[in-house]
């Protein structure tokens, strides 16, 4: 059958809208279009309504960690690892670890006691928490991926883009023993 001879029934309307031929269809210019998303580029007001903030990083914090409702380790994007203490202040960092990168791994030890700080560099920082001295300076790794400690010993693994494993491990005065798995 052909479309233009094709007639409708009144049970085939769902609903009938009225239309004003009067009214204009209103139309954005070019112009109109590209104001109204110029202001696409400029950022929303953020506010804040956190109970409490950290503002010790200058740019980004990628990583997170907490130890013992006590302990706060934060690493960023400005090359720096902090180590916050609730017990002495809420918002100051009690230690400032600098980094050559940007700071992706946080993490601390099984007993609490360390505080382990990596960057994409594949810099390792060991640092002490009840000292708040660093312990081991770890610069063997070529672009860091991922670091974990053992579960009971103070023995740190870690990985790089190139699939080496590398276990160090903590004693008292630094790095004790180490070992690579290429």
């Amino acid at each position: 059958m052909d479309e233009d001879n094709h007639r409708i029934d009144e049970s085939e309307i769902g609903e009938i809208i009225e239309i004003d031929e009067d009214a204009e269809m209103k139309y954005a210019s070019d112009d109109e279009d590209q104001q109204s998303t110029s202001n696409a580029d400029v950022p929303a007001e953020i506010i804040d309504d956190s109970l409490m903030s950290l503002q010790a990083h200058e740019q980004d914090c990628f990583t997170v960690a907490l130890a013992s409702n006590r302990w706060l380790a934060t690493g960023g994007e400005d090359d720096v690892a902090f180590l916050f203490d609730q017990n002495v202040s809420e918002s100051e960092p009690v230690l400032k670890v600098e980094h050559k990168d940007s700071v992706t791994q946080v993490l601390f030890n099984h007993s609490e006691t360390l505080l382990a700080t990596g960057d994409l560099s594949g810099k390792i920082m060991i640092s002490d928490v009840a000292t708040k001295k660093v312990r081991a300076e770890i610069d063997e790794c070529n672009d860091l991926e991922w670091m974990r400690w053992h579960q009971t010993a103070d023995i740190l693994f870690a990985g790089d883009k190139d699939g080496i494993l590398w276990m160090w491990l903590i004693g008292n005065k630094g790095i004790a023993q180490s070992k690579v798995w290429e």
